[in-house]
């Protein structure tokens, strides 16, 4: 299990100069990964979640911030466009 956390970090940190460059530039137009594939990830979460017996509760914050950056017009854009979100007020619930 721990080899395969490695390779995943080791891709998060090959992103990171790219979402980072996409948050400098405030230019969030061509997503490697949008935010509407991640927020469709989310349903497939929670269903294997509960099919497995897991608690993903601690997803949840995420998953509302996805529905938030859609709201907010970021579907077709990059993950990185979250921070846009998380700049703004959050709504009431």
């Amino acid at each position: 299990m721990v080899r395969f956390g490695v390779k995943w970090f080791e891709m998060i940190g090959a992103l990171l100069p790219v979402f980072t460059g996409e948050i400098d530039r405030g230019d969030y137009g061509d997503p490697a990964s949008s935010v509407d594939l991640f927020l469709a990830g989310a349903a497939h979460d929670v269903a294997f979640a509960e099919e497995a017996g897991l608690d993903v509760e601690w997803h949840r914050p995420f998953h509302d911030l996805l529905r938030r950056a859609v709201d907010a017009g970021h579907g077709g854009h990059s993950i990185s466009a979250l921070t846009e979100v998380l700049r703004s007020p959050a709504r009431p619930a």
